[in-house]
């Protein structure tokens, strides 16, 4: 049985705050090969941090467009006030 479209459309961006994990991946792959640790310690580093601070919204708002989870009706309100496109 194929997976719901909405859940389809929105499951990457709700594992974007499994970055985390990268950093476990960083280190192995460092002792593996060395010559190129401190490029990938940059990169990695750098978009695991972006990763952590912005994951949480993104991946609220994908629950919640996915249709997985429901905002309280307060938390509704203020989001179709902000931004009134995203009105059901």
């Amino acid at each position: 049985m194929a997976p719901d479209r909405n859940i389809r459309r929105y499951l990457g961006p709700t594992l974007i705050p499994q970055a985390g994990v990268a950093i476990g991946l960083l280190m192995v792959a460092g002792a593996i090969l060395p010559e190129y640790a401190k490029a990938m310690n940059v990169v990695m580093l750098s978009a695991t941090f972006l990763y952590s601070v912005t994951g949480p919204s993104i991946a609220k708002a994908s629950l919640v467009r996915a249709g997985e989870i429901e905002l309280a009706k307060d938390e509704e309100k203020k989001r179709i006030k902000a931004h009134p496109s995203l009105k059901k």
